[in-house]
């Protein structure tokens, strides 16, 4: 039954009048706007699948290399090159996040996730062949090799926020390692 049909029969049910009655309708086909926790996951899944095929940046000398932030996750990078990721997928049961402050109505903030990322890189097989958490995916006849390697990671995101709306602006800041592969180091 359409909209219009709907208020129709309203209003003559109720003795009020059509536009009063169409607000009614309009109001009861309006689909609930999802909560911050909801909209924040579905963020964190999005960003989570377009790292999927990216370059991880890096500090070349006085030169940084364009890509992902993956500053404080110990990377093979004395044997691999061209790192991207592969996949991350987040846990999304573990996000976190607090409000930082307030602009204009709109909330700032912070969020983390802790998420099980898939790397691949490139690399000579000599170099990589004995390191047990590098696993060779394509060796190369001219000894070179593609490499896939695992970690466990908490991405990191600023978030911005306007209540009543359907849409957060989410901003991913980097990643720390969960468990380092040198604690002492």
């Amino acid at each position: 039954m359409s909209r219009n049909k709907a208020a129709k029969q309203l209003a003559s049910q109720q003795g009020i009048s059509y536009s009063a009655a169409l607000r009614q309708v309009r109001q009861a086909y309006q689909p609930p706007i999802p909560s911050f926790e909801s909209l924040l996951a579905d963020a964190i899944a999005d960003d989570c699948e377009g790292m999927a095929g990216r370059e991880i940046g890096r500090r070349l000398g006085a030169n940084r290399r364009a890509g992902l932030s993956f500053g404080d996750v110990e990377l093979p990078y004395d044997v691999l090159a061209d790192i991207e990721v592969e996949k991350a997928e987040p846990d999304l049961g573990t996000v976190n996040w607090n409000q930082d402050d307030e602009y204009d109505g709109d909330s700032v903030g912070n969020a983390a996730v802790e998420a099980e990322v898939t790397f691949t890189g490139y690399g000579k097989l000599a170099a990589v062949t004995g390191r047990p958490e590098l696993v060779v995916v394509d060796p190369d006849v001219d000894g070179d090799a593609q490499v896939r390697f695992h970690r466990r990671v908490r991405l990191h995101w600023h978030f911005m926020y306007t209540p009543g709306v359907e849409y957060l602006d989410l901003t991913r800041e980097g990643a720390s390692e969960l468990v380092p592969l040198h604690p002492h180091a």
